[in-house]
């Protein structure tokens, strides 16, 4: 089917539109929307087997599971919080609605990425075809608006970090372990690991300062969330961890 090649297409439209987003609504809610709406729609998918995925049904294991997950989740990003200043001092309800959309997108990338690699055999194979996609994508979207590129250097340094490179190499594991692991766990569980995984990375890059960015140490409650979101994961996964 068609709808198989367009993972790399999805995701450039999430990524790009969460760029735009981030000063309209602010992180918080950008980061809210974006997890809660990733969650339903795998969720979603893998009950009914959409995309040709393997149905994994609702139990109440998986269930309460990823509610767990989710409000812990939300609790880490809310216990380092810091309020923005925004563009538009009230943003329209609509931009709410893009946020969830964004969520929506990524979890379709996730199931779909995953049957292009049961179609394909090869995780790698759909992570490449993934890239490419995407690749053209931004190549028309470059085309049509024709940004200007400019290259500076952070204030006080003398040249910019080499690491500052690796984001599409980082972002090629990224979209190659998804289509690994979702048609082993299932979209859900996929996205549900991942993001634990992300919010984890993210407490200790600011804790200890790491790749330049300032220091924000982690907060109890941050803690707590990661903790909680850890036993959510076991919890979701129960009936195969100790079957």
């Amino acid at each position: 089917p068609g709808w198989l090649w367009i993972g790399g297409l999805v995701g450039v439209v999430a990524m790009t539109t969460t760029v735009l987003l981030l000063p309209i609504i602010g992180a918080l809610y950008s980061t809210a929307l974006n997890l809660t709406a990733q969650v339903i729609t795998t969720m979603t998918i893998d009950q009914f087997g959409w995309f040709g995925v393997e149905i994994y049904e609702a139990s109440a294991w998986r269930l309460v599971g990823a509610l767990i997950v989710l409000s812990a989740a939300l609790l880490a990003v809310i216990g380092g919080y810091r309020r923005p200043r925004l563009n538009h001092a009230s943003p329209s309800p609509i931009w709410y609605l893009v946020g969830l959309g964004v969520g929506i997108c990524f979890g379709i990338q996730v199931a779909v990425n995953g049957q292009l690699t049961n179609v394909l055999g090869s995780a790698i194979h759909a992570g490449f075809i993934s890239f490419v996609v995407g690749t053209i994508a931004l190549l028309i979207l470059l085309v049509i608006t024709r940004p200007s590129l400019r290259i500076t250097v952070p204030t006080g340094q003398r040249k910019n970090p080499w690491w500052m490179w690796l984001g599409g190499v980082l972002g090629a594991m990224y979209v190659t372990g998804v289509a690994f692991l979702a048609p082993l766990i299932g979209s859900a569980a996929t996205v549900i690991v991942i993001q634990t995984g992300i919010i984890a990375g993210s407490l200790a890059v600011d804790h200890f300062g790491l790749l330049s960015a300032p220091k924000k140490p982690v907060q109890p409650l941050q803690v707590i969330g990661l903790v909680v979101m850890v036993a959510g994961v076991i919890i979701m996964n129960a009936p195969e961890l100790f079957a």
